[in-house]
């Protein structure tokens, strides 16, 4: 199987669909293929705006010419990417601020800022998860009122600040929603389903060498890949790991890579596009904690398929 006939064939990419034309054959083929990243370049974000920084998720828009980065302030910003010739960013210009609006559509404020992930459905929709105080909710637009989607019980035995860091549509159109760190005395975190009525009880991912989930992302092959951090004294560490979700279960597929400390910043967001040529890349985006010694760095990759 040529790496070209597996990216023409596979034309969803996560946030925008832009195909659903995969036969089941063909999808559980793809999901026996291992994958490299090709390390393609990072950038450094610069904003004069105070409100800009910690930046927990982004979706890059088609060709990555565009992206929407949402802070865990509750703002949102958009970019706008320009590249060389290789595809390496060579300068981004951001918007201003825009806040996420409540129900009653007011900005948030107090203990409702936390906004940790950003998911964009088929039908331009967006969904947003909230650490501290947990919940999920639906925007019919980014600058449009928010709706409450249900919880679940287990939701209020989330650590207070490892809640609900990451949600991922598979390309069947099911939402997951994944906390950073597993409950009390486990070494798994648990995920969770919606059907479009009520949530429900998914895989479990294994934590390894103190690891925890900062995104998650359905692949065009319904793989899904986590983006986890490690946090000490040295620094930071990056790792994305690899999984097929098959009857309920989380099965490991590959490590994808794992960063060295301090390589990369505090990567929290995680996006997948397809550029001009068919091919996917990967755009993760730190979280700089509105802190003067770190950054705010756009890393990104592309898939190889071996």
């Amino acid at each position: 199987m040529t790496k070209r006939f597996f990216f023409s064939l596979s034309a969803i990419f996560f946030g925008i669909l832009l195909s659903t034309n995969f036969s089941l054959a063909y999808l559980e083929n793809a999901k026996t293929d291992q994958w490299l990243l090709e390390p393609i370049g990072t950038y450094r974000i610069h904003s004069d705006s105070k409100d800009f920084g910690g930046i927990s998720a982004i979706i890059m828009g088609y060709d990555g010419q565009k992206f929407t980065a949402l802070t865990d302030k509750a703002n949102y910003f958009n970019g706008s990417v320009s590249r060389d010739s290789r595809g390496k960013i060579n300068k981004v210009i951001i918007s201003k601020p825009y806040p996420i609006l409540s129900s009653e559509g007011e900005p948030l404020k107090n203990r409702n800022l936390d906004s940790e992930a950003l998911i964009k459905t088929a039908d331009g929709g967006f969904y947003i998860s909230f650490e501290s105080n947990d919940r999920i909710m639906y925007h019919e637009s980014l600058d449009s009122p928010g709706k409450f989607l249900p919880s679940h019980e287990s939701f209020d035995e989330f650590h207070y600040s490892k809640g609900i860091e990451s949600l991922a549509i598979s390309n069947g159109g099911l939402i997951y929603a994944i906390p950073e760190a597993p409950n009390a005395e486990s070494k798994e975190i648990r995920a969770f389903v919606f059907d479009g009525k009520k949530w429900e009880k998914s895989f479990l991912l294994n934590t390894i060498d103190d690891f925890y989930i900062t995104d998650a992302i359905f692949a065009p092959d319904d793989s899904l890949l986590i983006l986890e951090r490690n946090y000490s004294w040295a620094g930071f560490k990056s790792r994305i790991r690899r999984f097929r979700i098959k009857d309920g279960n989380a099965e490991f597929m590959q490590t994808l890579i794992e960063s060295r400390f301090r390589e990369f910043d505090n990567l929290e967001g995680m996006s997948i596009w397809l550029d001009k040529n068919g091919e996917y890349w990967l755009t993760l985006v730190s979280d700089d904690n509105f802190n003067i010694f770190q950054i705010t760095q756009l890393v990104e990759f592309k898939i190889k398929i071996k």
